[in-house]
């Protein structure tokens, strides 16, 4: 009997792997979207979204952030009482985020939360 267990507990690890596979072909034949010119002409204006960064000053009560690159940065309101409390030179990575106002998402490494924010744009 533990023979033909052992056999089924193999054909059923089979299957599934074989299903497993079968939706990784799937999901590489979709089809990728491409981006029109004005989405790329603007893809290229956004900020490069970089992961070895650091916070160089934190100013205004966590209300403006200034990186290591020398960028800087508004933080949303809402979120400034997170990022009052974040210290330099704390790791941080920058990613697009899903707040049209505050349109890219600054992850803190050390304390493992985020905050909404927009570049300011440099003065001239």
């Amino acid at each position: 009997m533990n023979k033909l267990f052992i056999f089924f507990l193999l054909l059923l690890a089979l299957s599934c792997a074989d299903s497993q596979n079968k939706s990784v072909e799937v999901n590489a034949q979709l089809p990728k979207k491409s981006l029109t010119p004005a989405q790329r002409a603007t893809q290229d204006q956004l900020y490069k979204q970089v992961d070895n960064l650091e916070i160089s000053e934190i100013i205004d009560g966590g209300n403006r952030i200034i990186l290591s690159d020398g960028s800087k940065w508004d933080v949303d309101p809402i979120d400034s009482d997170k990022s009052s409390g974040w210290i330099e030179p704390a790791e941080i990575s920058v990613t697009n985020g899903d707040n049209i106002k505050y349109p890219y998402k600054i992850f803190n490494k050390w304390t493992n939360d985020s905050v909404n924010a927009r570049i300011v744009q440099s003065e001239q």
